[in-house]
């Protein structure tokens, strides 16, 4: 029998920049930053960039040079395909060679579709000089078998071949990533935009992706591509290997989650180069079928929020004592072993006992409070109080899940309390969607139940309106935001993620940072 041999490892792919710049003297200054933060080529987008400044572009490229020179992509994305430029092939031919003599490219992006008459004049003009990526940006429906043609007619005629289109995170994990395995070792790009899009690129280097597009972090202008990872996060993450563990935070909506933020703060105190990723999983199916394909793609934790908290511990091999009481769970850790596991936990719990702790310093009894849900949140408030000793009360605007809520819980410790009896409580919980953004108005008249001098703790962050906030400033109740619960139990999620806790200097910083 002859041994294993073991896979050679993959190439690291090239990071490219996508510089947001639309004049000359932007683009000078992008091209400066992608240089310090370590891109191996720069994209310049000469679809948004006003016919004038194109010319401009040889100013970048001055003796003696300012900067380490990179390698540069020269684009121009038609408006068919989701850009700015014009679709008429003698405009795209007279800007490509405006540019093309304004500055060295190295490479030139050419649409599949509408260029391939510009690409051998191109090539009768510069011949192997200018290298000739193909690209086609498609419709989210466009079948696996196309995909993988356009790639095969790409590389029969260019250097490389580069498909783009919208996804949902379960197409990416179960169609795209495999067709993307089959085209590994050789040059191209398979990238997603939409709920999906920083999958495939944080995997771009298991799946031998010859190029990763990045954003320029923490800019003056926007990312060209939202879903565009930042390139110093990038550099650190492939630099650390093909095999290092990512995180990420599940939800729907979730694009107002400030988890990556926290996470990426200590993930960089610790010196661990691992990424922190956003994915808008829509239905719970979805979340059942996606959570085993990402988990074998190095997944290594997973925080969860609405709506899938309740659903999240039936996921799982283990699950904590704050996830069996609570009935959610908003944090999963995977557990190598062997046999590997995944751990469910509900750090919302965590976070929820020490603050309540916080508040009986400032003057609350300890006795009684009020929550104001039947989701997971609230199940998460339910469990603090009754760990922590009170008689927890609970409302909600459908009385038929508030019951079943209860149901779990000690009869003793937790009642159900209708709106139409609200009474003052001196600790009020909402754990509602009610003022984040997306969300309607607070449907549930909770103004009998403020009292002066007592606390209204919303576990709502990111919000779209002061409604709570305004209603408990009237009564005299004091008002604390949901982002300190957040950076709570965002430290001990992190803590069960990588085994390193974060220091309280920086927990402090980061509440500061955060709480308005």
């Amino acid at each position: 029998m002859k041994p294993t041999v073991p896979a050679a490892p993959s190439p690291k792919p090239s990071l490219v920049a996508t510089l947001p710049g639309r004049t000359a003297a932007e683009v000078k200054t992008d091209f400066r930053r992608a240089s310090e933060l370590g891109a191996d080529l720069v994209e310049v987008r000469l679809d948004r960039m006003p016919s004038e400044e194109i010319a401009k572009l040889e100013t970048i490229h001055q003796i003696p040079i300012e900067f380490e020179w990179v390698p540069a992509i020269a684009t121009y994305r038609s408006r068919a395909e989701g850009g700015e430029g014009s679709d008429r092939e003698s405009d795209r031919l007279t800007v490509l060679l405006r540019a093309l003599d304004a500055l060295p490219f190295t490479y030139v992006d050419l649409e599949i579709v509408r260029d391939l008459r510009i690409a051998r004049e191109l090539r009768s003009s510069y011949g192997r000089a200018l290298r000739q990526l193909f690209s086609a940006h498609l419709p989210p429906d466009t079948p696996g078998a196309s995909i993988e043609r356009i790639l095969e007619d790409a590389l029969t005629i260019g250097d490389l071949g580069k498909v783009v289109l919208p996804a949902s995170v379960d197409r990416a994990v179960s169609e795209l990533i495999p067709i993307a395995r089959k085209w590994k070792g050789r040059p191209y790009v398979l990238h997603t935009t939409g709920p999906s899009g920083p999958i495939l690129r944080a995997l771009a280097y298991r799946l031998g992706m010859r190029f990763v597009y990045t954003a320029l972090p923490g800019g003056l202008r926007a990312p060209v591509e939202p879903t565009q990872l930042p390139l110093d996060r990038m550099r650190s993450f492939f630099d650390a290997g093909e095999d290092t563990p990512w995180l990420a935070v599940v939800g729907h909506p979730i694009a107002h989650s400030r988890s990556p933020l926290l996470h990426h703060r200590f993930l960089e105190e610790v010196k661990l180069p691992w990424l922190y990723l956003i994915l808008d999983i829509t239905t719970e199916e979805e979340f059942r079928t996606a959570l085993p394909r990402l988990l074998s793609e190095g997944l290594a934790g997973l925080n969860i929020t609405a709506p899938y908290k309740e659903l999240a511990p039936a996921l799982c091999e283990h699950r904590e004592e704050e996830v069996v009481v609570s009935g959610s769970a908003n944090t999963l850790t995977l557990r190598k072993g062997p046999p590997a596991t995944l751990d469910a936990a509900n750090t919302d719990v965590l976070a929820l006992a020490q603050l309540l702790t916080e508040v009986e310093k400032t003057g609350w009894d300890g006795a009684t409070l009020l929550v104001v849900g039947s989701g997971g949140t609230a199940r998460a408030a339910i469990a603090a109080g009754v760990e922590h000793g009170a008689q927890v009360y609970v409302t909600g605007r459908n009385m038929e899940n508030v019951a079943r809520v209860v149901s779990n819980f000690p009869p003793e410790a937790v009642h159900s309390l209708p709106p139409t009896s609200l009474r003052p409580f001196p600790l009020i919980i909402h754990a509602t969607p009610a003022g984040q953004v997306g969300a309607g108005p607070l449907e549930i008249p909770i103004m009998p139940a403020l009292v002066k001098g007592g606390t209204l703790l919303d576990l709502v962050y990111a919000h779209s309106g002061t409604e709570l906030r305004d209603m408990a400033l009237r009564v005299g109740t004091t008002y604390i935001s949901g982002e300190k619960v957040l950076v709570y139990q965002a430290a001990e999620s992190f803590r069960r993620f990588t085994g390193r806790t974060p220091s309280t200097s920086l927990v402090e910083t980061l509440l500061l940072a955060v709480v308005p």
